[in-house]
């Protein structure tokens, strides 16, 4: 896949719109697909390879636990970060997050030049795994 492919579940929309319009920006020719639940990003994800995936830590219809689980086994090489509003948590959450396999954790408000760097980061992890260097 010669253009970077990145997943986004969130349940908010306006986020989804405004993620995806900056990584449109910050990273060359991207294809960015959105989807406002976990399942619907889930059976996206069961016909699709993706670089990264992207993922609110608490939706509606699934947490991101719950995700993250279901990529492992159908997509085990393409990284999930989290991204969650729980400021008051937040260093619970990394923690846990990143126990249970998530590449990285972003609290909201995201800040821009953290995600892109831990986007990039994510992207260049994919590929090398793709690639078998581990």
């Amino acid at each position: 896949m010669d253009r970077p492919c990145i997943a986004i579940i969130d349940d908010d929309a306006s986020l989804l719109e405004s993620l995806s319009d900056m990584l449109k920006i910050r990273i060359p020719t991207p294809i960015v697909e959105t989807f406002p639940t976990g399942r619907d990003g889930l059976a996206w994800l069961e016909a699709h390879e993706c670089d990264v995936v992207i993922c609110d830590l608490q939706m509606a219809d699934m947490d991101g636990f719950g995700v993250l689980s279901h990529v492992q086994k159908i997509r085990p090489q393409t990284p999930v970060l989290f991204i969650s509003g729980v400021g008051y948590l937040a260093p619970e959450l990394a923690k846990r997050a990143i126990e249970a396999g998530a590449y990285d954790f972003i609290p909201k408000p995201i800040d821009r030049d953290l995600f892109d760097m831990s986007i990039k980061r994510a992207m260049e992890a994919h590929r090398l795994r793709v690639n078998g260097h581990t």
